[in-house]
């Protein structure tokens, strides 16, 4: 049985909203802020990311299910091969200089037996919330 990890939390970003939007959606620059991450853009709506160090590096195929810049909100659509489900963050601001973004993460892993989720769900939760006080 697949392990299915629901992560959802909110995280305070020292940056104007539009500046961590803006950010947030150059696909090619999460390189910098996700650690580990690079990242292979196919068109403005699809790419690919691939994390960890050589053989161990995770391919992880996404397209663009909707964007909407008025609010500030992406959905994603994960393709596999191992990691099948959605993401997607929305950004609200909370101040001239600070924004809340939050993060929405449903991962189905099918290789991974289902009892992994309680330990890839902390772990999914630190990772995105380490990647996103990195973005500012």
């Amino acid at each position: 049985m697949a392990a299915h990890v629901n992560v959802s939390f909110n995280q305070h970003v020292k940056l104007p909203a539009e500046v961590a939007y803006r950010l947030l959606c150059d696909w090619e620059d999460h390189s910098r802020w996700v650690s580990l991450t690079k990242v292979e853009v196919h068109s403005s709506d699809s790419f690919t990311a691939y994390t960890g160090i050589g053989p161990l590096r995770l391919k992880d195929r996404m397209q663009v299910l909707s964007r909407d810049d008025e609010q500030r909100a992406v959905v994603v659509v994960k393709l596999g091969p191992v990691l099948t489900g959605s993401a997607g963050f929305k950004v609200k601001t909370y101040s001239a200089t600070s924004c809340v973004v939050s993060w929405t993460e449903e991962l189905h892993i099918p290789y991974l037996p289902g009892f992994t989720a309680i330990l890839l769900r902390p772990l999914t939760r630190l990772l995105f919330r380490r990647a996103l006080r990195r973005l500012a």
